[in-house]
């Protein structure tokens, strides 16, 4: 329906629309070096019953660069997405974050949460204290094993190619634990030869423009608001683990948990058709949240 830059009052972002009818639905991806290709085509039996809205986070894709590290921060992403959907009337809207995205989509909820009907959070996290989960896990420490996470050190210690090169390696090198069904690689490399990386947010990484974010309580945070939460999650995620998505749901009220058997982080690309439906049912109203009674303490 459209594709293109959308000039808000202080950044350009990349943008594609999907769909003529239905519910309104904003999916911002994760990286957040990425772009929002990883997401296509695999979520676009979507617009068959929603209005999608796709766009490139500030410095990503073919969104507009600025080539200073403190211009990227998760409140800046925060106050695009606002401008963004005050530019395309689009509130409110059903918000879908995915992995950083989730971590944007959250903050955005708790800032503007009169701007969201409904939040899907896939693959993502509230929580930072997760390492434990991962460590117990058999299968993921033979992945590690193999070398992924030193890989990934030496990679960004490398300094003989740019923050683009280092971040495009990252991705690849980290495959392995994106997805839980090895057989799939050949065809999460294609995915990954059309992202258009981009180096700008690992830059202001390195200059510690990234740190000292203080998160809410998001679980005590949205059981407040009352909004309607869809946590959506691969049983055999490997960067964040499933016990994330499970803590999250027990401590939102009106909140639904899918967790999408044998599937990995890149849950949408490894079981299409389910991760598809849970939003589908979710944010066309079918799939609706029951709060849940509070036991006494």
């Amino acid at each position: 329906m459209f594709e293109g830059l959308v000039q808000l009052p202080e950044i350009q972002l990349f943008v594609r629309q999907y769909g003529r009818s239905g519910p309104r639905v904003v999916i911002v991806h994760g990286g957040p070096d990425w772009d929002h290709t990883y997401f296509l085509p695999f979520v676009l039996p979507l617009a068959a019953h929603c209005r999608l809205t796709l766009f490139d986070l500030r410095g990503c894709g073919r969104s507009q660069k600025l080539g200073d590290p403190s211009a990227y921060h998760i409140d800046l992403a925060v106050a695009d997405l606002t401008a963004l959907i005050g530019a395309l009337d689009l509130a409110p809207v059903n918000l879908l974050g995915f992995s950083y995205g989730g971590r944007v989509a959250l903050r955005f909820t708790d800032r503007h949460p009169e701007l969201v009907s409904r939040l899907v959070l896939a693959s993502t996290t509230a929580y930072e204290d997760y390492a434990a989960d991962l460590e117990r896990w058999d299968e993921y420490q033979r992945r590690e094993a193999a070398g992924i996470n030193a890989e990934i050190e030496r990679i960004t210690d490398d300094n003989t190619c740019s923050n683009e090169e280092q971040t495009r390696r990252w991705a690849a090198a980290s495959a392995p634990l994106n997805l839980y069904d090895l057989a799939l690689l050949p065809r999460y490399r294609e995915v990954l030869d059309r992202v258009r990386f981009s180096g700008e947010w690992m830059a202001a990484l390195k200059a510690g423009k990234l740190a000292g974010v203080r998160h809410a309580d998001y679980g005590s945070r949205l059981s407040e608001l009352g909004l309607p939460v869809l946590v959506l999650h691969g049983e055999k995620d490997m960067c964040f683990p499933v016990s994330v998505a499970k803590r999250l749901h027990a401590a939102v009220t009106r909140s639904k948990l899918v967790v999408i058997p044998h599937a990995g982080h890149m849950a949408h690309i490894e079981a299409t058709e389910a991760w598809n439906a849970a939003v589908q049912e979710f944010v066309c109203g079918q799939g609706g949240v029951t709060p849940r009674r509070r036991l006494a303490p």
